[in-house]
């Protein structure tokens, strides 16, 4: 058997397929396949924080290790490539601590 998309396909819109495949004999005798199509997840989606920006003050007097904010992102893409971790920009890393699994910023 051989079997070829039509367009493109997107696990997040549609994760699996069933599909009914019939064969008729030239005598007329009918067979039924089933088969079920699952869709592999690709990395194809970026994290999308919960919100576009961040604003927070602080008094200058916050102990170290105080929490300030967390950030949120969900990704849509199944699985390890679901997985999200959190990084900022070099300059602020002796100022501030950020949990690169959680989003939380200290």
């Amino acid at each position: 058997m051989h079997l070829e998309t039509k367009q493109k396909l997107d696990r997040e819109l549609k994760p699996r397929y069933s599909l009914k495949i019939a064969a008729v004999s030239s005598s007329g005798s009918k067979g039924l396949l089933s088969l079920n199509v699952e869709i592999l997840d690709v990395n194809d989606n970026p994290p999308i924080f919960e919100e576009t920006e961040y604003r927070v003050s602080i008094n200058d007097s916050i102990l170290p290790g105080t929490a300030i904010v967390q950030t949120i992102a969900v990704d849509p893409d199944d699985g390890k490539n679901a997985r999200i971790a959190y990084s900022m920009s070099d300059e602020f890393e002796t100022h501030f601590e950020l949990d690169t699994e959680t989003g939380w910023l200290k």
